[in-house]
C-alpha cells in the first residue's frame, strides 16, 4: 500500500499544486509586508509634515557670498569684488557683488577694525556700514575746519586721486545729453559705450550691462531698438550705483599722505599686538587715533543743508540727486535714533496702527 500512496503523493500534478499554493502564500505575505511598510512610510511622512515641516536644502536657499571678516579682506571671495552664485530659490533681491576690498585702508587692513566696523553700539550699524563701500573713514572721523570739505575720489587699488566714477559720469551724461541722444544719437554713442566699458572695468563682470554695451555699440544709432536700449540703460544704472565704484570719497588733502598714514597704522597695530605694557599700548593707541573723532556728529554731517560735509554736485552727482541726498528723510530719521529721540516706527503693510 505504501508504494501506491507514495507515488500519488509525488505525482507531478500534486507537486505543481503544492508549488502553486506555496507561491501564492509567499506572494500574499510579500504583498502584505509591502503594504504595511508603505502604510508606515505614509504615516511617518504625514507626522513629519505636521510636527517637523520639511526644510529645503541650504544650497537651494542661501546666497553663496560670505560675510565673515576674513572673506571681506579677500578680493577673491564670492560676493566681494566678484559675483556670487545665486541660489535657485534665493531672495528676489539681486545682490551678486556688494563689497570691494580696500587693502590700503590701515584702519581695517591692520586688523584693529573689521571691514564693516560699525557695531551695535552705533545704534544704526547697517546704515553706517553701507557707507564703507564708497566713503573713506577720514571722511566722517576727521574734524573739518570748514564745510563743505573739498572731497575727491581715491582709487582703492592705487590710493591715488581719480576722476568721478564712470557710473556717475554715465548717469550725468544720459541726463544732460538727452536732447543730443534724441536728435543726434551718433554724436554720443561713443561716449556712452566708453563710459559703460569703464564702469564694467571698475565693478567687474555684469551680464546685463555687457549685453547693453553690445547693443549700443552694434545697433544703428537712433534706431528704435537702439533708443530702447539707451532708455533701458538709463533705467537700470541707478541700481548699480551702490558703491562698487573701485573708488572712495576722501578729503582731498588726505590723499597725498594716505599710503604713508596707513603704513604707519599697520606698524602701530603690530607693535600694539607685540607689546604687553599697558601704558605703552595706550600711547600707541592715542598715536594711531590722533586727530580722529571717535563719535562723529552722525547722518546730518552730510545729509544737511547747514551746510553739509559734502558738495554732491562737485563730486559728480546730478543736481537733482544732490538735492535728494541733502534732504534725505531717512537720514534725518536715523539721526533721531542716534540722538535717542522718539522711536522709529514703520507702518503696517496692510493698514492698522504703526508698529516698531
Amino acid at each position: 500500500m505504501s508504494d501506491p500512496i507514495r507515488r500519488r503523493r509525488f505525482h507531478p500534478l500534486n507537486i505543481l499544486r503544492f508549488l502553486g499554493r506555496s507561491f501564492t502564500r509567499v506572494y500574499a505575505l510579500a504583498l502584505m509586508l509591502v503594504l504595511c511598510y508603505t502604510g508606515y512610510l505614509a504615516v511617518t511622512y504625514l507626522m513629519d509634515i505636521i510636527v517637523r515641516p520639511v526644510q529645503l536644502p541650504k544650497p537651494m536657499l542661501e546666497w553663496q557670498a560670505r560675510t565673515d571678516v576674513a572673506s571681506l579682506r579677500e578680493a577673491s571671495s564670492p560676493g566681494v569684488s566678484s559675483q556670487a552664485a545665486r541660489a535657485p530659490m534665493a531672495h528676489y533681491h539681486r545682490i551678486e557683488t556688494w563689497f570691494q576690498t580696500d587693502a590700503g585702508n590701515g584702519c581695517t587692513a591692520a586688523g584693529c577694525h573689521e571691514p564693516l566696523p560699525h557695531g551695535k553700539k552705533m545704534k544704526v550699524p547697517a546704515f553706517a556700514n553701507f557707507h564703507m563701500a564708497f566713503l573713506e573713514c577720514q571722511a566722517c572721523h576727521a574734524d573739518p575746519a570748514t564745510r563743505p570739505v573739498k572731497m575727491a575720489w581715491m582709487n582703492i587699488q592705487s590710493a591715488k586721486q581719480q576722476d568721478v566714477p564712470a557710473i556717475l559720469q554715465l548717469i550725468k551724461l544720459l541726463d544732460e545729453k538727452a536732447e543730443a541722444i534724441e536728435k543726434n544719437p551718433a554724436s554720443v554713442q561713443g561716449q556712452i559705450a566708453s563710459l559703460l566699458k569703464a564702469l564694467l572695468a571698475a565693478r567687474g563682470p555684469e551680464r546685463m550691462l555687457e549685453d547693453l554695451l553690445i547693443q549700443i555699440e552694434t545697433l544703428e544709432p537712433g534706431s528704435p531698438v537702439w533708443r530702447m536700449t539707451v532708455r533701458r540703460l538709463s533705467d537700470e544704472l541707478p541700481t548699480y550705483a551702490r558703491g562698487e565704484y573701485g573708488a572712495k570719497l576722501i578729503p582731498q588733502a588726505a590723499i597725498p599722505g594716505y599710503a604713508a598714514t596707513n603704513d604707519q597704522m599697520k606698524r602701530l597695530a603690530k607693535q600694539y599686538a607685540d607689546t604687553k605694557d599697558s601704558s605703552q599700548r595706550k600711547a600707541m593707541e592715542d598715536k594711531a587715533h590722533a586727530g580722529i573723532i571717535k563719535h562723529p556728529t552722525g547722518c546730518v554731517m552730510c545729509h544737511s543743508d547747514s551746510p553739509g560735509l559734502i558738495d554732491y554736485t562737485v563730486v559728480g552727482y546730478l543736481p537733482s540727486r544732490a538735492k535728494e541726498l541733502h534732504d534725505l528723510p531717512l537720514a534725518k530719521r536715523m539721526q533721531g535714533v542716534l540722538e535717542g529721540k522718539p522711536p522709529f516706527y514703520l507702518p503696517k503693510p496692510m493698514g492698522g496702527s504703526d508698529e516698531k
